[in-house]
C-alpha cells in the first residue's frame, strides 16, 4: 500500500506499489483511533521481540541490533507525527467546540429575548449547551425531550438540526463515512416548534459568523439560510 505525508502525518493512498512494505501504519493508526499509549508501547515492545527472533535467524547479532535500532527509530518517528497530529486536531476541534458553543448561546438568547419580548424575561430559558464527545451517547434525560444540536465534523464543517429523538440522530449520524468521531453540541428546549425556529435561525445566522455548514435548509426546507445556492441547484442535489 502506498503513502504520503500530509498535514503532519503519514495517510495511505489506498493504491498498491510494487516494492517491499518496509513500515507500518498500525501504531499510528491505533494512537489515532483512541487505544491508550500504554498499549500502544507493550505492543511496540512485543513487536520488536518478534522482530529480533524472526531476525536471529538471517542476521548476525551485529547486523540486528542495527536493524532494530532502525525499527524502533523508525516507529519512534511514526508515533511521534501520530501524537503531534493528533494534538493539533483536538486543539483545533476544541477551538471550534469553544467559538461554535459561544455563537450558538448568543444567536439563541436574542431570538429568545425577541420571542418572548422584554415584558418575560423571565420565562427565558438559558442556553445551556452540552457536549456529547467522541464514542459517548446522550444521556437518558435527552429521551423524548426536543432538543438542537450541532454536530461538529472532522473537516471543520458543522451541520445544524432538532430532533425529539437525540441518540438516534447522534448514531445516523456516526454510521455515515469519516463520521464515527464526530462531537455534538445541544441543548434541550420546551418543544418541537420553538425546536425548529431555533434551527432555523441557527442555519440562517452561523454562516455570518464565518461557520461552514454543511446544510443550508432546515428539516422541513422552510429556509435556505444565507447560503449562495438557489433552490433550483440545491434540489438537484438532494
Amino acid at each position: 500500500m502506498g503513502t504520503e505525508y500530509a498535514d503532519g502525518q503519514t495517510k495511505p493512498t489506498w493504491k498498491l506499489i510494487d516494492g517491499i512494505c518496509r513500515e507500518s501504519l498500525a501504531f499510528e493508526t491505533a494512537l489515532r483511533e483512541g487505544v491508550p499509549e500504554r498499549i500502544i508501547q507493550r505492543a511496540e515492545v512485543l513487536y520488536l521481540s518478534v522482530y529480533k527472533k524472526d531476525s536471529f535467524l538471517n542476521f548476525t547479532s551485529d547486523s540486528y541490533v542495527s536493524s532494530s535500532d532502525e525499527a524502533y527509530g523508525q516507529l519512534s518517528i511514526i508515533r511521534k507525527r501520530a501524537i503531534h497530529s493528533r494534538i493539533e486536531s483536538l486543539n483545533q476541534m476544541e477551538t471550534l467546540r469553544t467559538e461554535v458553543q459561544n455563537a450558538i448561546t448568543t444567536i439563541c438568547q436574542k431570538k429568545l429575548l425577541e420571542l418572548y419580548g422584554k415584558k418575560h424575561t423571565s420565562e427565558l430559558r438559558e442556553i445551556n449547551c452540552v457536549l456529547i464527545a467522541a464514542r459517548e451517547l446522550p444521556p437518558p434525560s435527552t429521551i423524548g425531550a426536543s432538543s438542537v444540536y450541532v454536530m461538529l465534523r472532522p473537516d471543520r464543517k458543522i451541520y445544524v438540526g432538532e430532533t425529539d429523538d437525540l441518540e438516534g440522530r447522534v448514531c445516523v449520524h456516526r454510521s455515515k463515512e469519516g463520521m464515527q468521531n464526530a462531537l455534538f453540541l445541544y441543548f434541550l428546549v420546551s418543544g418541537k416548534s420553538m425546536a425548529c425556529q431555533l434551527e432555523t435561525y441557527l442555519i440562517n445566522q452561523l454562516p455570518t459568523r464565518g461557520f461552514q455548514l454543511t446544510n443550508v435548509a432546515d428539516g422541513k426546507h422552510r429556509n435556505f439560510g444565507t447560503s449562495n445556492l438557489s433552490l433550483e441547484s440545491v434540489t438537484s442535489h438532494r
